[in-house]
């Protein structure tokens, strides 16, 4: 059996234990054993609770920053000191694993006390809140439920519809909200993107591809409409999208390197442009992203022998190999 490192709870137990045991004292092993894993608790929970200090302390330098009254971070550790007056069987989960102490809940006090703001024009946030909320529910809720409260003429629930026919499915009535949308606000690249969702799901790909294509006129370096630009120019598998979407893809992951389907894509689009060795490599890279670690080592290897020796491709595939090795 592999002996924990030192320091860590288990091998301190284990060497509490062991010194009782070789002197014949069961209660001396008992009792180190129970001192070094109180000892390891304290420890951990020492540093649990600086963790919390510094998130609260963020989040009250966070809503500053936004120019956003700080008082709402006061509110939510009010909620969870109504929690603690609760028996266990009752309390939420989240208020048992982020218990609230006096020290933490006076910290964030006095952040708020010194750093007093004027209430705002709420108008914007809550607008942006119920766009939010909007898409989730949208995509969350059933679509009935969506639809028996999506009732307004503005945009918010406009796309609430758009998004509930959607998933019903209904294409025709799903096409027709979130064309009005779009008409609504033009300038917005999120609605955009939506439309372009919508009619890519729909099989609409020339039009998904001019949504997506405006979306990205409107928002060039938000990487994840890039991604679905790219995405949506695979779909026609034609010789001019897929050098077009190559492209689109390759701007996509320099943006953002860790969207496990942007890496799918272009893996795909190496893949038709007869790049086979960086087509592998994505693919390492998406499976050790998602932690398939096995998946990754062999999608490394194949591109190892597939790129020049010492290229930039080759050498990320030898660091994805000797992270994975150090790994095992």
């Amino acid at each position: 059996m592999r002996v924990p490192p030192a320091g860590t709870p288990r091998s301190d137990l284990l060497l509490g234990a062991t010194a009782g045991l070789a002197t014949g004292n069961g209660q001396l092993a008992g009792g180190a054993a129970a001192g070094t894993a109180g000892s390891s608790q304290r420890v951990l929970l020492g540093h649990t609770r600086a963790e919390e200090s510094s998130a609260d302390q963020s989040s009250v330098r966070f809503l500053l920053s936004a120019g956003i009254d700080p008082k709402g971070a006061l509110e939510v550790l009010d909620i969870f000191r109504g929690q603690e007056s609760l028996s266990v069987a009752r309390q939420d989960p989240y208020s048992r694993t982020h218990p609230l102490t006096t020290d933490r809940y006076r910290t964030v006090q006095a952040l708020v006390n010194a750093n007093p703001r004027k209430p705002a024009n709420r108008d914007g946030a809550v607008y942006w809140f119920a766009r939010a909320q909007g898409v989730l529910t949208g995509f969350k809720r059933a679509p009935s439920w969506t639809l028996n409260r999506a009732k307004g003429k503005g945009d918010v629930d406009t796309m609430r519809r758009a998004i509930a026919y959607h998933r019903q499915p209904n294409k025709a009535k799903a096409i027709r909200e979130v064309t009005n949308l779009v008409k609504a606000r033009p300038k917005d690249p999120y609605y955009r993107d939506l439309q372009g969702q919508i009619l890519l799901e729909s099989r609409e790909f020339s039009a998904a591809i001019q949504a997506y294509r405006n979306a990205v006129s409107l928002a060039p370096n938000d990487a994840l409409i890039l991604g679905s630009y790219g995405r949506a120019l695979l779909a026609p598998n034609t010789a001019a999208n897929n050098a077009e979407a190559l492209r689109v893809l390759i701007r996509a992951r320099g943006l953002d390197g860790r969207d496990s389907r942007i890496l799918r894509d272009l893996g795909l689009a190496h893949s038709r442009a007869g790049n086979n060795g960086l087509a592998a490599l994505a693919g390492a890279e998406r499976a050790a992203l998602l932690g398939r670690r096995d998946n990754a080592i062999t999608l490394a290897r194949r591109a190892s022998g597939l790129l020049p020796r010492g290229s930039a491709g080759w050498q990320r595939a030898q660091d994805i190999l000797q992270t994975a090795e150090r790994l095992r």
